[in-house]
């Protein structure tokens, strides 16, 4: 298997989870996840910060968890937290493959993935790749003030970044005069696309946050991978929106010794507590200084 940046923190963040397993007397799935929680929050923080507000915005770290659960301590249990769409399929079961491949949430892509690209160095920039082609489809004339109806989609990738980096339609600082109303369907398409308030509601609009089942590939993926196409696939159809942010998929960090005392800590800080557990969020802090 080529190296991926993805897949060396995930391999190192699942074998402190294995340690701390392996020390405890014993290990239900909840104080599982709690620890697993916590190393995905440290990978994160630590090594992909940029991927923040996405991994805020789709629930990712609870679906990654339960992912990683499943990893380390296969069993119907853990199997069964797992999204639907994101459980294994026999090929994952069966073929030793980069564990990013996990993380995909189109089955057929990730048999794809493990076919034709387990060995290729471009793995990480194909799974980038991959999450700009996350799309939602819409109605237009839901959106921009007098627009006919015609099928379009968005990409949550461009929403997301657009909810936390897009102009203010109203500076903090400016306080003359009431703030304008913000509500769909907004005055034009350069305002939708390109101001963090509207970001905001097409975000909820679309419900991107309530889960994956919504989400289509943007056919543009195909005509530069054309093997990973499939006629089963959620292909989206009618015209992409995007903004002209131009916004890249971030690529982790190496895993480094900073990343991997991060883990150690995280995954230490468990073995032997026998009391409730803090919140994962709580437990950042110990990378601090790692």
């Amino acid at each position: 298997m080529a190296p991926s940046k993805y897949s060396e923190h995930i391999l190192a963040y699942e074998m402190c989870a294995v340690s701390y397993q392996s020390q405890r007397r014993r290990t239900d799935l909840q104080s599982l996840n709690q620890v697993v929680s916590s190393l995905v929050s440290a990978f994160v923080k630590i090594a992909w910060r940029g991927m923040e507000p996405w991994i805020h915005c789709t629930n990712g770290k609870e679906t990654l968890t339960r992912v990683a659960a499943w990893r380390i301590s296969p069993s119907p249990e853990t199997l069964a937290a797992i999204p639907p769409a994101l459980l294994p399929t026999q090929l994952q079961a069966a073929v030793p493959h980069p564990p990013v491949i996990d993380w995909c949430i189109f089955a057929f892509l990730r048999d794809k993935l493990i076919q034709y690209h387990s060995s290729d160095p471009a793995l990480d920039d194909i799974c980038g790749e991959i999450g700009l082609a996350y799309v939602v489809q819409a109605d237009l004339s839901e959106f921009v003030v007098g627009a006919e109806p015609l099928t379009v989609h968005f990409s949550i990738h461009d929403i997301i970044w657009g909810m936390q980096n897009n102009p203010k339609l109203v500076a903090d600082g400016d306080a003359c005069g009431p703030k304008p109303e913000v509500k769909l369907p907004a005055p034009d398409l350069y305002t939708l696309l390109h101001t963090r308030e509207y970001a905001q509601r097409v975000y909820h609009q679309l419900g991107i946050g309530r889960g994956i089942q919504e989400y289509h590939l943007d056919p543009s993926l195909f005509a530069r991978y054309p093997h990973l196409y499939e006629p089963s696939a959620k292909v989206a159809h009618g015209i992409a929106l995007r903004s002209s942010n131009k916004i890249a998929w971030p690529t982790p960090q190496p895993l480094d010794d900073v990343a991997m005392n991060c883990y150690r800590r995280c995954a230490s800080y468990y073995t032997g507590r026998t009391g409730p557990l803090h919140r994962s969020t709580e437990l950042i802090g110990l990378c601090d200084n790692a």
